[in-house]
C-alpha cells in the first residue's frame, strides 16, 4: 500500500484563470512560469523576475494573488504591507484581472437570481437552481453544493447578502451570512480539485 501526498500548484488560480477566461494568466501557466512574477509585472507594469530586475515586487504579488483571487480586499492583505499600500495594491490587482472581476459580480448576480426569482441561471458553465427551499450550485464536473434554506438579506455592512442555514461558528445549526466572495470560492475551488484529478 502507498500513501502519496500531492499539491498542485497554484491549482485555484489556474482553474479561475480558465473559468473567468483571464488569458494572459492562462499562458502564463502555459509556459510554465511563475505566476506571483507574471502578476507583480501586470500589476505595476514592470518586468518582474523572481531573483532578477525588481524581484522585491514579487512578494506583492504573491499576496496578492493568494489574498484576493477569492475577492479579497484590504481585509485580506494582512502580510507586513503598509497600511498605504493595501488599496492601490488592490486596485491594482483587480485592474490586471478584469475578467476575473466580472467573473465575480456575474457568480453574484446569478446567486441573488437564483434565489430572488427560483429560476435556474449559468454562468460559464456553472449553473444555479433552487428546489425545494435548497440552492443548488452544480460545477462543471456534474458535482452539485447546496444550500439550505437560502434568502436575500441585508449584511453587517448594509449591503445585500444571501443567507443560509448550516453549522455556524458556534457548532449549531443557525443562520448563515455569505460574504460576496463565499459562491465564487466554492465555485472555483471544487471544480479545481475535479480538473486536478483527472
Amino acid at each position: 500500500c502507498k500513501f502519496i501526498v500531492s499539491d498542485y500548484s497554484a491549482i485555484e488560480a489556474r482553474v479561475l484563470a480558465h473559468i473567468a477566461g483571464e488569458k494572459w494568466r492562462s499562458k502564463v501557466f502555459a509556459e510554465g512560469k511563475d505566476i506571483y512574477c507574471a502578476s507583480a509585472s501586470q500589476m505595476f507594469g514592470v518586468p518582474v523576475e523572481k531573483h532578477g530586475i525588481n524581484s522585491h515586487l514579487r512578494q506583492k504579488g504573491k499576496i496578492a494573488e493568494l489574498a484576493l483571487g477569492y475577492g479579497g480586499s484590504v481585509g485580506a492583505l494582512d502580510n507586513g504591507l503598509q497600511e498605504e499600500e493595501l488599496q492601490p495594491l488592490v486596485s491594482a490587482w483587480r485592474q490586471a484581472n478584469p475578467n476575473i472581476v466580472q467573473f465575480w459580480w456575474d457568480v453574484d448576480n446569478a446567486v441573488k437570481t437564483t434565489v430572488r426569482q427560483r429560476i435556474k441561471t449559468e454562468v460559464r458553465g456553472i449553473r444555479f437552481s433552487y428546489k425545494s427551499g435548497m440552492l443548488f450550485i452544480t460545477l462543471p464536473s456534474g458535482r452539485q453544493l447546496s444550500y439550505v434554506k437560502p434568502r436575500i438579506g441585508e449584511n453587517r455592512f448594509g449591503g445585500e447578502s444571501v443567507t443560509y442555514e448550516g453549522i455556524g461558528t458556534t457548532k449549531k445549526w443557525e443562520r448563515i451570512e455569505s460574504v460576496r466572495n463565499s459562491w465564487r470560492t466554492s465555485s472555483r475551488q471544487s471544480p479545481g480539485i475535479f480538473y486536478a484529478l483527472l
